[in-house]
């Protein structure tokens, strides 16, 4: 679900400097959140209240997916909005404008997004409608 990225395993340090407005985590049966977030150390960030937690649980095709984001306490919008998005991506549909959405919730710029999404899906499917 999520865009794999030179930032792999520093997302928490990131969320914390600013750098990063939010970080999410997902997988299947079995998903351990620790090992997700590759042992970083989110649960003592969020005792402390300097990130906000947000998870849901789906089912695609009878088996749960488990996600889990985290923000600043000044991005906590992003959170909900994030897990809306992946809702209804997993319920629905998944195209190049919503990938977008998800990258821009992710904190990626539109020129990242822009070379992320021409690099999967190339420039005659770009526009392609969910």
């Amino acid at each position: 679900m999520n865009k794999p990225g030179a930032h792999d395993g520093r997302e928490l340090e990131m969320l914390l400097t600013g750098q990063k407005p939010l970080a999410a985590f997902s997988g299947y049966d079995g998903f351990s959140e620790s090992d997700a977030a590759g042992g970083q150390d989110f649960a003592n960030a969020v005792a402390s209240s300097r990130v906000l937690r947000f998870e849901e649980t789906f089912e695609i095709d009878g088996q749960p997916v488990y996600v889990v984001a985290f923000t600043r306490p000044e991005e906590s919008w992003r959170g909900p909005a994030y897990l809306h998005l992946i809702r209804f991506l997993y319920d629905r549909a998944w195209c190049p404008h919503l990938e977008w959405l998800q990258g821009s919730l992710l904190g990626y710029s539109d020129a990242e997004n822009s070379a992320h999404l021409l690099q999967k899906y190339g420039r005659e499917r770009l526009n392609e409608t969910c």
